[in-house]
Order: C-alpha cells, then sequence, then structure tokens
C-alpha cells in the first residue's frame, strides 16, 4: 500500500468538509400545542436542471413552470425538503413542492401555525416567510392521510387565517 502524503490527507479533509456542508440540511421543531409538533427540513436552493421565467428579464416568478413562492423578486435561497406532522403518535407527510425560504433564521415561531379539528377533519394552517416573500398553506389531515389543499400569496386569505379569534 502506498503512503498518504500529508498533501493527499489536506485534499480528502477538504472534500469532506465541503462536501458536509454543502447540501446540508436544517431542521426545526416548531411545538404548536401540547399533543402537536411540526418538523420541518430545508436545503440550499439549487438551480441546477431548472428552467426559469422572469419578469422584465431580471425578476423571477417561476420555476420549472410553477409561481415560486417565498421570494420577493429573486431566487429562493432554501427549498422546504420535508414537513412532518405529529398529532400524538400519528405522523403525517406534508406536500411540500413549490415552497421556498420557509423561515428565517433559525427557528420559525408558533405563532404561524393553527390547528382545527372539526369531526374527523384536521386542518394545519402555516404562514411561512424569510422576511420579505410571504405565503400561507394549509393542509387537511383524514384518517391517516394528508393533502395540501392551499398554497397562497394571496393577503386576504393569510388574514383570514391569523385574524385574532374573538
Amino acid at each position: 500500500m502506498r503512503k498518504m502524503t500529508r498533501t493527499t490527507i489536506i485534499l480528502l479533509v477538504t472534500i469532506l468538509f465541503v462536501t458536509k456542508s454543502w447540501g446540508q440540511v436544517d431542521r426545526i421543531t416548531v411545538n404548536i400545542n401540547d399533543t402537536t409538533h411540526l418538523t420541518m427540513e430545508r436545503m440550499e436552493f439549487d438551480e441546477t436542471g431548472k428552467e426559469f421565467e422572469y419578469y422584465d428579464n431580471k425578476f423571477p416568478f417561476s420555476i420549472n413552470g410553477r409561481p415560486i413562492f417565498g421570494t420577493d423578486g429573486n431566487l429562493p435561497e432554501y427549498t422546504l425538503t420535508k414537513a412532518t406532522l405529529t398529532i400524538g403518535k400519528n405522523e403525517y407527510d406534508l406536500q411540500v413542492d413549490n415552497m421556498h425560504n420557509p423561515w428565517f433564521g433559525d427557528s420559525q415561531s408558533e405563532k404561524h401555525f393553527r390547528i382545527k379539528r372539526d369531526g374527523t377533519e384536521t386542518k394545519l394552517t402555516g404562514l411561512f416567510s424569510d422576511g420579505a416573500g410571504s405565503y400561507g398553506a394549509e393542509w387537511l389531515i383524514v384518517g391517516k392521510s394528508s393533502i395540501r389543499t392551499i398554497l397562497t400569496k394571496d393577503e386576504w386569505i393569510l388574514f383570514e387565517y391569523f385574524e385574532d379569534e374573538k
């Protein structure tokens, strides 16, 4: 076996470091109430292989033919890659495609999420933002199934979601 040179070792350590830090997943958990929490993961946005449409040749508004949610006139920094809602002992993988820049900094406030139960149905609503491009989502949970029913930037809908209940 050939001995590793100092340069080879430094190169291998550098490659491992770069590989480990690039594409790193950020994970947060939001406690919605005593029995319900939402765990979300985001990764740095990767432009590779994607087609973009631009307004005035400088403001992106779609990725692969779908509207961009989570930006305010620029490309996303992050993509929401996974969201798991846990209610008691039950877990639900939530639909997260086309959701970008889901939170700012290291955390997301529980105030941005509401859970409502109505008979056999549960609805989770959430407000997502990196500080500029706000949007909302709603998921319907029935039995062991879930589906995203709303993904919107519409301010009227967002205000309705989070209007103080009287």
